[in-house]
């Protein structure tokens, strides 16, 4: 299963096509992609629409730096931080990732997102 990326902020009729192939399961979205959080609704039914199957739809959306969509969106920090506060405050760390976690999961969903991508690291 591919996962493949598009150009712009809508769909298309190239890309289109390509969401017919049976090697492919997912759409990534980038900064490039964004214009506004009504923008990337649209875009996700554009896609869900067009694929003749369902989609894993996703962003890198893991915070600090890493933040594709942000108008609209809840800043979220840096991943690091949680490992840092792990060193002094290890249940404090493990809520205040929960919180994140379900932060931006919650926020993908609402558009129309299967999944956020942030980076894994052990405590």
């Amino acid at each position: 299963m591919l996962v493949i990326g598009i150009s712009g902020t809508a769909l298309e009729a190239s890309e289109r096509a390509w969401l017919a192939h049976p090697g492919v399961g997912g759409v990534i979205l980038f900064k490039r992609n964004f214009a506004s959080r009504a923008q990337v609704i649209e875009l996700c039914a554009q896609l869900r629409e067009a694929a003749p199957r369902p989609l894993i739809l996703c962003v890198d959306q893991e915070g600090g730096p890493v933040q594709r969509f942000r108008e609209g969106f809840s800043v979220l920090p840096e991943l690091s931080r949680f490992g840092t506060q792990f060193d002094t405050d290890a249940s404090g760390a493990m809520e205040a990732v929960r919180e994140h976690a379900w932060l931006m999961a919650s926020e993908m969903l609402a558009v129309g997102l299967s999944r956020g991508t942030d980076h894994c690291f052990l405590l």
